[in-house]
């Protein structure tokens, strides 16, 4: 080959080589632009997953919030950083985290769609603009007077922003790199956020529910405390009326001695009578409750006790009866003091009247004796007849003549003034007779007074009852009142105890005496108005009505005065002198007439005689007891 070939062969040759030479250089150096940008791309993706990293551990959602600006800022190399978050009651944007110049803002609130923020939020997309001076929706204060570039994300949550800015002679833009890596660093945010939110509210519940569970167990300690210490029975029972939970006193009132032993009992065996527990359960379904419901029951060792039972029944969330709870109070004492007080009050009665009664008895008695003397001596002066008699008889018998013996009988009968004994003998004893009948009959009233019906429920007559209080206590009113009665004959017979009824009508009258006798020396005393004042009217009505029967006892004494009305129910309240009451009567009357009788005892007074408030109230001064009996005695 020619030299001047083989030199052109070399130069295509060595031209072909350099091109690709060229070439080798410019792959490589796009290689390493590529390699430069995935590294830059590695690096963001390696900070954005460690500043993840970071904020996923953080569960204080304070501290989470200034932690995602900060690394919001170093993505974006600048140190000026903010949050927004939406203030739910008013809607608005409340500047939460600034960093840098943005530290100035906090606290600031933007409307939605204002400023940059707002514009991101209510389009819910990044927005950014190249410089924040020359956009036409900036917000005008001198905070932001040096703001250039300015970027605000959305979170996914749609709560708030993230945004970002530089300010001064810092004008570079946020490239679309940036952008992108922010838009997804905002939605980690987000995540974040949520997360942290989400542990607060858990951490809140857990610390609320050990709270609740630490208040729950030093309560349940407390009441089970209080449960065993209260002195009042407490006990729970099932839907079969099986015992589930009492307390110490219920079991101890009932002879057990651990709670444990009341549970699995029957409530039905610890009742005296079966029937009581069907009525109590009717009352208890009727009406929801029962309040203060006296039975009677039976201990372990057969011992009858009285208690007092509130209860109320059970229902489970759907509704369903669960069975009932309540209390139990035993009050046997209680009914053995209020009998013991009654039985004091009316031995108190008969021994302040024993003395009138005495009275009462030994004025019949005086005259019967009288005439028992009268019929002594008149037999003596008989005698003398019948000897004489006897004489002339047997004369006339033997056929003698009787003209002798029959001189002396006439002389006999004249000396004896037979005529004046046919006369008066009768009278005496027609007198005698009834003398010893009134000592009888006061006899009788004493009796029934003192022993009628003691603790015993029976049919009884009221106008018997009220006709024995008034025998008993006639040496109270026979010299101080006239008696007015006004008794509805066909009253329908009611259970009652007649022995307690007749103290409540005792000690009512006892009292209309007082006032009546009290109004009488105001008259022996001349002090107006009373001065003519010699002797009242104490006044008896009964009749029948709808529920019963209704007893009213009037007297025209002073009436009770107005400051003393609230109280004359009061045990111990009494405006009589030392010696004269012990306050108990109208104590025990209620008592007895409200509480043992199911009644109702009220009354009606008014004072002074004609005046404007006797006047007012429609008739003179006195006071009226008005007592509501039912037909049945209550069962409690």
């Amino acid at each position: 080959m020619k030299p001047e070939k083989e030199i052109a062969a070399l130069t295509r040759r060595l031209r072909f080589l350099e091109g690709r030479l060229i070439e080798e250089q410019r792959l490589g150096n796009r290689l390493k632009e590529m390699v430069k940008s995935l590294t830059a791309k590695n690096g963001y993706l390696l900070t954005l997953n460690d500043l993840a990293t970071g904020m996923i551990n953080r569960t204080d959602l304070d501290q989470l919030l200034e932690t995602i600006v900060n690394h919001a800022c170093t993505l974006a190399k600048t140190d000026h950083g903010f949050m927004h978050l939406t203030d739910r009651a008013s809607g608005e944007l409340v500047l939460k985290i600034g960093l840098g110049e943005f530290e100035k803002a906090i606290g600031m609130r933007l409307r939605p769609e204002e400023g940059v923020a707002g514009v991101a939020i209510s389009t819910k997309e990044a927005f950014w603009v190249k410089d924040y001076s020359r956009w036409e929706g900036r917000i005008k204060k001198p905070i932001f007077s040096g703001l250039r570039a300015c970027i605000a994300l959305p979170l996914t949550s749609g709560n708030g922003t993230i945004g970002l800015g530089r300010f001064g002679n810092d004008r570079l833009k946020f490239s679309m790199t940036e952008v992108a890596m922010l838009r997804r660093f905002s939605h980690m945010a987000s995540i974040c956020i949520e997360n942290a939110k989400l542990y607060r509210g858990l951490k809140r519940e857990l610390a609320q529910r050990r709270l609740a569970e630490k208040t729950l167990h030093l309560s349940e300690k407390e009441f089970f405390s209080i449960f065993d210490a209260i002195q009042v029975g407490f006990y729970r029972t099932d839907g079969q009326g099986i015992v589930t939970m009492a307390n110490y006193a219920a079991v101890e009132m009932m002879g057990y001695n651990d709670p444990r032993e009341a549970v699995g009992l029957s409530m039905i065996d610890l009742y005296k009578n079966p029937e009581d527990r069907r009525v109590l359960l009717e009352k208890i379904f009727t009406e929801g409750r029962v309040s203060a419901y006296e039975v009677e029951m039976k201990k372990k060792d057969g011992q009858i006790i009285s208690v007092l039972v509130n209860a109320h029944v059970r229902h489970n969330e759907s509704g369903e009866f669960t069975g009932t709870q309540g209390t139990v109070v035993d009050i046997s004492h209680r009914k053995r003091e209020e009998t013991e007080n009654v039985h004091s009050q009316k031995l108190e009665a008969i021994g302040s009247l024993a003395a009138g009664i005495a009275h009462e008895i030994n004025t019949p008695i005086q005259y019967v004796t009288d005439n028992v003397r009268f019929l002594q001596d008149t037999f003596e002066d008989l005698e003398g007849v019948f000897d004489t008699g006897d004489s002339l008889l047997k004369a006339i018998r033997e056929n003698r003549s009787a003209a002798e013996e029959g001189l002396g009988y006439g002389k006999a009968v004249e000396e004896a003034d037979l005529d004046y004994l046919r006369e008066e003998i009768p009278g005496a004893v027609s007198q005698s007779l009834s003398g010893l009948s009134r000592v009888s009959e006061i006899v009788r009233s004493m009796k029934e007074f003192s022993h009628f019906g003691k603790d015993r429920r029976q049919v009884a007559d009221i106008n018997h009852i009220l006709e024995n209080t008034l025998t008993v206590a006639r040496s109270e009113w026979k010299y101080v009142a006239r008696i007015q009665k006004e008794l509805q004959n066909d009253l329908p017979g009611i259970v009652c105890n007649p022995g307690e009824l007749g103290q409540v009508f005792l000690n009512i009258l006892v009292n209309a005496c007082h006032a009546i006798e009290d109004r009488v020396k105001q008259g022996k005393n001349g002090k107006a108005p009373d001065a003519q004042f010699a002797k009242g009217v104490i006044t008896i009505q009964t009749l029948a009505i709808p529920s019963g029967i209704e007893i009213r006892i009037s007297d025209t004494g002073g009436g009770i005065p107005e400051e003393d009305r609230d109280q004359i129910f009061n045990p111990f309240f009494t405006t009589k002198p030392v010696g004269r009451g012990s306050g108990q009567g109208l104590a025990i009357a209620h008592s007895v007439v409200a509480d043992r009788h199911g009644g109702k005892i009220s009354f009606t007074s008014h004072t002074g005689n004609d005046t404007a408030e006797a006047l007012k109230a429609g008739g003179p001064a006195g006071t009226t007891f008005i007592i509501q009996l039912p037909e049945k005695y209550p069962e409690t």
